[in-house]
Parts: structure tokens; sequence; C-alpha cells
């Protein structure tokens, strides 16, 4: 396999004191048409005031601390049916980096669709946002939220940083460092068309794979036992309940109890 030409790593890195989200700087400027026309740039925030997540929810992060950073990328390659293969190699960069930090944890997964759990806790999340035009993507924006260093999180929060578990500070920078290497190794395998060896590795990351666990269905509430059995074409969880049929869920429609 050849690999392609760095793309992180050889270009715009925009570090700044403080934005309130990353993600919306990023989409900002590629629809006032002032980012340049490649991929690759980093948009980073040593403290972010206003940082989203998923299902709308709020990123809280501590001044200083941690990693809250946005990498833009441009996947004409990939159909948009084929978007959530960018939450795969996402989330297997985060996974990647929270291990190599954290060798002795036993407990690291990816939490469907892109969370990132050490011992059940929260460490970090992912918010991929996607500019489309026909059938492709034009431009997709990853977010990523990573917990470095915070030692204090709100009791409502179930969360984690690497410094909770190893009980080391970090230099943050050496942190981003690592990441944007992984996320570049993970890109140029998608580019390359590894589509099953990714999709394999996130199966074997991916938390309560292949157990039987208790979900509740958000439409109606109900509560089921189910076993999780991967995910489809779409990203869309597959679960087998009890009845040995295979149900389909998109995000939002499921609930982890």
């Amino acid at each position: 396999m050849i690999l392609e030409n760095l793309v992180f790593s050889s270009h715009l890195y925009y570090c700044f004191e403080e934005l309130p989200s990353t993600n919306d700087y990023a989409l900002a400027f590629i629809r006032q048409q002032q980012l340049p026309r490649y991929e690759g740039v980093r948009i980073r925030a040593l403290t972010q005031t206003a940082g989203r997540g998923q299902r709308d929810n709020i990123w809280l992060s501590a001044p200083q601390q941690n990693i809250t950073a946005s990498f833009v990328v441009q996947p004409h390659f990939l159909l948009l049916k084929e978007q959530f293969y960018l939450s795969i190699i996402a989330a297997l960069a985060v996974y990647t980096c929270v291990k190599n930090f954290l060798p002795l944890a036993q407990n690291i997964c990816i939490k469907w669709p892109n969370d990132i759990l050490c011992e059940k806790q929260k460490i970090a999340g992912l918010l991929i946002e996607n500019i489309c035009q026909t059938n492709k993507i034009d431009y997709a924006v990853l977010g990523i939220g990573l917990n470095v260093n915070q030692a204090n999180f709100s009791d409502e929060l179930s969360a984690t940083s690497l410094y909770l578990q190893n009980g080391t500070m970090l230099e943050v920078e050496t942190v981003f460092q690592k990441l944007t290497a992984l996320l570049e190794k993970y890109y140029i395998l998608l580019k390359n068309g590894q589509y099953d060896l990714l999709k394999q590795q996130y199966l074997e990351a991916l938390y309560l794979y292949q157990q039987v666990a208790t979900f509740r269905r958000s439409d109606n509430g109900l509560v089921f036992e189910g076993t999780i059995q991967g995910i489809d074409t779409y990203g869309r969880l597959l679960v087998r309940n009890t009845r040995e049929q295979v149900e389909t869920f998109a995000f939002k429609e499921l609930v982890f109890l």
C-alpha cells in the first residue's frame, strides 16, 4: 500500500487562546470561503467557552487543561452513505491516543457512535459536521474534545481525564501532536480504501460489542435487552433482541442503560 502525502502535519495550524467553538469557527471560515481550498487545516482553542457536543449537548472543558480542536478535511472520495467512516477514523484516533497515554488501563473503549470511555467514564467526545454537495462530501469538520489534565468535573457528569486515570500531569501540546499523527494515520488508511480494516478495528474497540446489555428506545421509552452485533453501512447500530431479531437503530434512537 502506498500512503499519500501527509495531511494535517504539513498544513495550516491555527491555535487560539480562546474561542467559543472550534467547530463553529471552522464552519464559518469554510462558508465564507476564507479557508484555503485544501484539506488538513487544524483549528485549536486553548480555552473553549461554548463547545458543542452530540445530541445538542454543551461540551464543558476547563481552560488551558484539555484538547478542544477541529480538523478540516475534504473527503471527496466518500459517498454520503459512507460518511460514518469519518466518525470511525476520528474515534479510532482518539481511542488509540488515550491507550497510548494510559498503557495500563484495561477498560478503554468506543461507545457508539463516537464517545471514548475509560473505566465507563467519558474521557473524550467527537462532533462531526459535514458540508455536502449533491451526493459527495465537500468538507468535513472533525471536532474533538479530549480531557487531559482536568481534575474536577460536575457531579452530573460521568467524566474523567488522562490525569485522573494515571495521576500525572501531561503536556497538552504533546498529547495534541500525538492525536494529530494518529488522525492522519487513520485518515490516510481511509483514503487508501481500507474500509474493512477500519470497521474491524472500530468493532474490536466498541463498548458492549457482542455482549448482552440493557437499552431504552427513544421513541416509546421501552426498555429491552439485546446484544450489539455491529454497525451497518450507514453507521447505524445493529442489536439482536431476545426474540433473535436484529434491529437497526440510528443516532438518538437508542439509549444505553
